[in-house]
């Protein structure tokens, strides 16, 4: 199920352009499909009481809860809105066991509706994880975004479920509470919603293993072998991920096999940077990072897999600003569709970076 999320009122501060870079785009045409956002490790925790709404009239379409229809016994919402994003916890009961999305309308201290996507009103949404039996089911779902100021007007969600018979619930409308912070070495969201590290810690994970509160470590581990791309001539390095490690994945892609060069602009301004396959039908895909081993929700500048998938490019460009002095972390990797009869891109490329007027 593709979500169908927002966010025309929250994100998009820092969407990418067409050319993958940080220029502003119409967040209506913005969709969130349900592969690309990192799925959030299922909380251990109980929702307060606090958290929880009365019931209301029904989410998406109207009427009356049809029969068989799921009942929602508690909901917590958060809002991370110091780092951007929002999770939800949600308890309930269902005979049929076969609870399938949410619907959800988010409004502003004003009862304004914020508008979710091109048609406004509700959005149904599958939930990041879903454990049910026995009649009753859990669902959890978070989300990171962008902090700007119309993020800074969120005030109560209102979500409703439904089951795979369309079945819809009646619905909760809590208001948001402060996202819990979780200390170091802790179980943590790596989407910022369900759970915050302290200041100081970054959500990631090494070796694909559990998301946890680590120290801030901008530069990669020693067994990233990171190239050092500053001091090449030209800011040209010619490379090749066949057989490479895949230490990473951006939220375009990845996971083919990388490698991962290292690069600190001499001073502040936009970059471009961009890779080029050296064989026929080569598909190289690029991503960037201020903070190397962290993930995309997390560290990521940009990602781009095809410069123009109109014109059959497969070549990867980003395009953004960057400051002067701070390192940031290429990756170089390759297509791949997760099809197991089909083989990822690996190859040798032609990394270049080049300061923009």
């Amino acid at each position: 199920m593709t979500r169908r999320v927002l966010l025309a009122a929250l994100l998009c501060a820092g969407c990418d352009d067409g050319g993958g870079g940080g220029g502003a785009v119409d967040a209506a045409a913005v969709v969130v499909d349900q592969g690309i956002v990192d799925a959030a490790p299922m909380p251990d925790m109980s929702p307060p009481d606090q958290g929880m709404g009365g019931a209301g009239g029904m989410g998406g379409a109207g009427g009356e809860p049809g029969a068989g229809a799921p009942t929602i016994t508690s909901l917590t919402a958060y809002l991370n809105r110091q780092d951007g994003g929002f999770g939800f916890i949600m308890d309930g009961q269902d005979a049929e066991n076969d609870v399938f999305a949410f619907s959800i309308e988010v409004f502003d201290a004003n009862d304004q509706a914020l508008r979710l996507d091109e048609d406004g009103g509700p959005v149904d949404v599958a939930f990041d994880n879903l454990r049910q039996g026995l009649g009753d089911f859990r669902g959890t779902f978070s989300l990171s975004f962008d902090v700007d100021g119309r993020f800074a007007t969120m005030q109560r969600v209102r979500i409703g479920v439904f089951d795979r018979a369309g079945n819809r619930s009646a619905v909760m409308e809590p208001e948001f509470l402060d996202t819990p912070e979780v200390g170091r070495d802790e179980s943590c969201d790596p989407n910022r919603g369900l759970s915050r590290c302290f200041d100081g810690d970054l959500c990631g994970t090494l070796a694909g293993g559990r998301f946890s509160c680590q120290p801030t470590e901008v530069e990669c581990p020693a067994f990233f072998m990171a190239q050092e791309l500053t001091d090449v001539p030209d800011w040209r390095f010619m490379g090749n991920t066949d057989g490479g490690g895949s230490h990473a994945r951006g939220h375009c892609g990845g996971g083919a096999g990388d490698q991962v060069l290292r690069f600190v602009p001499p001073e502040a301004g936009r970059y471009r940077i961009r890779a080029d396959a050296d064989m026929p039908n080569g598909d190289p895909l690029v991503y960037v990072r201020s903070h190397c081993r962290f993930p995309d929700v997390i560290a990521e500048l940009g990602c781009n897999d095809d410069v123009s998938p109109i014109t059959m490019d497969r070549s990867s460009q980003l395009d953004l600003d960057l400051a002067a002095g701070a390192p940031v972390f290429i990756f170089v990797d390759g297509y791949d569709n997760g099809d197991p009869e089909v083989i990822p891109w690996r190859g040798p490329y032609t990394l270049t970076v080049q300061r923009l007027p």
